[in-house]
């Protein structure tokens, strides 16, 4: 049983590397957060991001307890934690990079469990990626075997409403997720 166990969770490991093109033009990458690759000014551009008003409003939680502001060491230890997520189990955390290199993004796949949760915030100052990086990102877990995904955003969130809508992902008749409203895609349909 443990060796059938193992066998599922390295077959849901999705790739740790994805190349995509920006909506508008111009090349992304989706790049697996491990501490190697994470500089100081990257962590610096994760929680400028993290503290604007809409994506601070999804991600407070996250921390423990929740703060009035997301920190560099709450963003260090969110390396961390992807860092050990990518040994086995998930999250499988992805930063988004333009074509300059410079951080815009973070997406990631929460478990390796079939049926998992997904995760995307965007800076605001930034457009075209999100949408197409949650393509890539849906292609990654399709490709490793994932059988449905799901994501849950705030109702007044009209950017993430607007990236699931051109994604073409159904919203759910109930979720238990109140006040977030979460929408799936069935990847054995999707192609």
């Amino acid at each position: 049983m443990a060796a059938e166990q193992g066998a599922v969770e390295a077959q849901l490991r999705p790739a740790e590397f994805a190349a995509f093109e920006r909506y508008g033009g111009g090349a992304a990458t989706l790049e697996s957060v491990r501490y190697h690759n994470m500089s100081a000014q990257d962590i610096l551009t994760i929680t400028d991001i993290c503290n604007q008003p809409l994506i601070f409003e999804e991600v407070r939680y996250q921390t423990e307890p929740p703060r009035d502001r997301i920190t560099i060491a709450d963003m260090q230890d969110l390396v961390h934690v992807a860092e050990r997520g990518w040994r086995g189990g998930g999250p499988y955390v992805y930063v988004v990079r333009d074509e300059s290199g410079v951080i815009v993004a973070s997406i990631d796949i929460h478990s390796d469990n079939p049926i998992a949760e997904i995760g995307c915030w965007a800076d605001a100052t930034k457009s075209g990626y999100a949408t197409n990086a949650a393509r890539a990102l849906t292609g990654l877990a399709r490709d490793a075997g994932y059988v449905a995904l799901y994501a849950e955003t705030l109702p007044e969130n009209e950017r993430s409403l607007a990236a699931l809508g051109r994604l073409a992902w159904e919203q759910a008749e109930f979720a238990d997720s109140f006040p977030f409203i979460r929408f799936s895609i069935d990847l054995t349909l999707a192609a």
